[in-house]
């Protein structure tokens, strides 16, 4: 029964890690060195349903401040919070920015990442036999955190690379049978991206980004956004051979602004109810 038990625990967090949310509204997740990209203090509030057909379908709450702080710097804090079944995931993450003017145009943003995630798994909701010794006590623990991010941005382009997390931690730990961790692989992204502005209204931004995971094969993702007087964006997300993503944002107020995407499966190989996800977010801004 031991055995069992770790399979289950095993089974589940590989699922957490490589069902994450959609970074499009919150990119500072995955590079700390965004915070520092316009100087408006930021609150982001987030909610992602992903898998909407399946009942206890994984959620993702996130909350994040940032803020420019002395010359040049830029700190930035974040709540992250995943419900995937009988786990629940909290991540807490402090970002520290240093702005590089290199021209009148260019900047190069260098950011830093620190924080901790704790894990529990609700082995007692697990559905188990009544009174079984191995599951009325449910398993937790945590993981530090340390991540990097470079940032090179002007009015004509960009390009990011960032390795959220530098450390290689184990995600379960026993002294017992073979099946002993789970180990959350190294894994980084770089991207970059154009922006055309047609006229005074209207701009277009075409980007790419390939997230490296160790010991899979790569993920490619192309977008397109569109941006009218910078109060309405409408964009899609290509994730080759994975999802494809639609997303919506208006300034419903001057500083307040309104989002919503959904995403679908593209994979060849479909599973019923890995299909469609939904998110929203509302980000307030003020000098």
């Amino acid at each position: 029964m031991k055995l069992i038990k770790k399979i289950i625990i095993l089974n589940i967090i590989p699922f957490s890690i490589f069902a994450q949310q959609d970074y499009t509204f919150n990119k500072s997740i995955i590079n700390p060195a965004y915070i520092a990209i316009d100087d408006y203090k930021t609150v982001n509030i987030s909610y992602e349903s992903r898998y909407i057909d399946l009942i206890n379908s994984p959620k993702t709450k996130t909350l994040h401040y940032k803020s420019p702080f002395r010359r040049n710097t830029y700190i930035g804090l974040s709540v992250v919070n995943n419900v995937i079944h009988v786990l629940k995931e909290t991540g807490l993450a402090f970002d520290f920015t240093y702005k590089l003017k290199l021209s009148n145009y260019t900047n190069l943003y260098l950011g830093l990442k620190t924080g901790v995630d704790f894990y529990v798994i609700d082995l007692i909701n697990l559905g188990a036999p009544k009174y079984d010794p191995l599951f009325t006590e449910n398993e937790s623990y945590s993981d530090l955190r340390f991540g990097l991010g470079a940032y090179l941005h002007n009015d004509r382009y960009y390009i990011s690379i960032s390795m959220p997390n530098i450390l290689k931690n184990n995600k379960y730990k026993v002294n017992t049978n073979s099946l002993n961790s789970f180990i959350d692989n190294l894994y980084y992204y770089i991207g970059g991206g154009y922006i055309s502005k047609l006229n005074n209204n209207l701009d277009i931004t075409t980007s790419f980004m390939m997230k490296n995971v160790e010991g899979i094969d790569p993920f490619y993702n192309i977008s397109v956004v569109g941006s009218f007087k910078n109060q309405i964006k409408l964009g899609t997300n290509y994730v080759l051979e994975n999802y494809s993503s639609y997303y919506f944002s208006y300034y419903i107020m001057p500083n307040l602004e309104l989002s919503f995407a959904y995403k679908t499966e593209v994979s060849s190989v479909k599973v019923k109810g890995f299909n469609n996800s939904i998110s929203f977010n509302l980000k307030y801004l003020w000098k």
